[in-house]
């Protein structure tokens, strides 16, 4: 489960609001986030604006942290190369379907595989070398 960035406890003019910051606190304090952000916990009574200076401030507290912080540069970085290698994906996947030779030989691989003479890695490798006309190294 992941942690918020600001915990806002709104209404706390009511009854039990110390209660809910303790256990939030109690929370916080065994958990710690992979970013190193530790989360402000503000209370706000938004129906007499009460607090929301003080959750504006913790808000621009913490985009002033994420904007200095590695881990959310190496967070982006990794996104983006996941939607790289998924558009890559896409492309060798339409690539491959685009052939009729291909397709066919996709449906015999698939007959193989349901007769249990050939193995879902071994025919994939099969396909891709026969398609690219590269000998792929096995990573294991």
């Amino acid at each position: 489960m992941e942690i918020a960035d600001i915990f806002v406890i709104n209404k706390s003019d009511r009854p039990g609001v110390e209660k809910v910051e303790t256990e939030l606190s109690a929370l916080l304090s065994i958990h710690h986030r992979r970013d190193g952000w530790k989360p402000r916990i503000v209370r706000t009574i938004a129906s007499a604006r009460e607090g929301i200076g003080e959750c504006a401030a913790a808000i621009e507290e913490y985009r002033t942290y994420v904007h200095g912080s590695d881990f959310q540069k190496d967070r982006a970085i990794q996104m983006l190369k996941d939607r790289l290698l998924e558009a890559v994906r896409s492309r060798l996947f339409q690539s491959l379907l685009r052939d009729q030779s291909t397709a066919l030989r996709i449906d015999e691989l698939a007959r193989q595989m349901a007769e249990r003479r050939i193995d879902p890695f071994t025919a994939a490798e099969e396909l891709l070398e026969r398609s690219f006309g590269k000998d792929l190294e096995k990573q294991e």
